[in-house]
């Protein structure tokens, strides 16, 4: 059987180089299968870290960089905005599994906390992923493992990241963030819905920024190659999509958010 592409504790490449993997967006296989012609860890993502959403006062924290798409300005209790930020942009043929942790830069703005906002991820941009019926999921730092904690902000220029009193130092935090890996693939843009959900406003002056640490793996992929093709000596079928012959080892790759389906007479 073909493992899956998802796995719980620390994160992993999802196929092997040279192997086969089969994109299944939310109609079911996309395409033929493709070949891993590359795979990279990537460890951290932008600099410091730091991929910002949100950054109220236009002007970027020293020691940090803005890639495009983020948010500005003021925002109001109980508001929201979507970003689609330019630093989470590939290349054809490029897909990326990663992780996200919902993170702080600078001074929270009077009566806000880290757990006053959550996050949701669309990927395509209308579909949203951790959906149910009624409702959906979300990033919160209140779930999220310490690096080092929630409720230190991240660092400023000349300073270090901040230790609690007590810290289970051992554990990676984003080995503990497996609920939020997704894949994103080519050229498809992900967007982020940010929502404000405390009694006050982040003015326009805030010197604060909301964003994200990211951490994954990049492969590239190409058409499987023909002097490979009688590998393919299994069919895949996954929902309308297309039948597609590959071989055994293929990995199922998830490339789309799932929403909620109402099939008659099942369940």
């Amino acid at each position: 059987m073909p493992k899956p592409p998802l796995t719980s504790g620390p994160l992993d490449p999802l196929q092997e180089l040279g192997r086969a993997v089969l994109l299944i967006d939310n109609k079911g296989s996309s395409s033929a299968p493709y070949q891993v012609t590359g795979v990279e860890r990537i460890p951290a993502l932008g600099r410091r870290g730091f991929i910002p959403l949100y950054i109220p006062t236009a002007t970027v924290t020293a020691g940090y960089a803005s890639y495009g798409g983020e948010q500005v300005g003021a925002m109001p209790a109980g508001s929201q905005f979507t970003v689609n930020p330019v630093a989470l942009n590939l290349n054809p043929g490029a897909l990326f599994q990663f992780r996200m942790l919902l993170r702080f830069v600078g001074t929270f703005p009077t009566g806000l906390s880290a757990d006053d906002f959550d996050l949701q991820i669309n990927y395509p941009q209308a579909v949203g992923h951790w959906q149910l019926q009624q409702v959906g999921g979300v990033i919160n730092a209140a779930q999220q493992f310490a690096l080092p904690a929630d409720a230190n902000v991240g660092s400023i220029q000349g300073t270090n990241q901040p230790l609690p009193a007590a810290y289970p130092a051992l554990v990676n935090p984003f080995d503990e963030a497996y609920a939020s890996e997704v894949f994103i693939w080519g050229q498809t843009p992900m967007a982020f819905t940010l929502i404000n959900n405390g009694s006050a406003a982040v003015p326009n002056t805030a010197p604060f920024m909301i964003g994200l640490n990211v951490t994954g793996i990049r492969y590239d992929l190409d058409v499987w190659p023909q002097l490979l093709a009688p590998q393919s000596t299994r069919q895949f079928q996954v929902g309308a999509g297309a039948a597609q012959m590959a071989p055994p080892d293929t990995v199922l790759v998830p490339i789309s958010a799932f929403t909620p389906t109402n099939k008659g007479g099942i369940g």
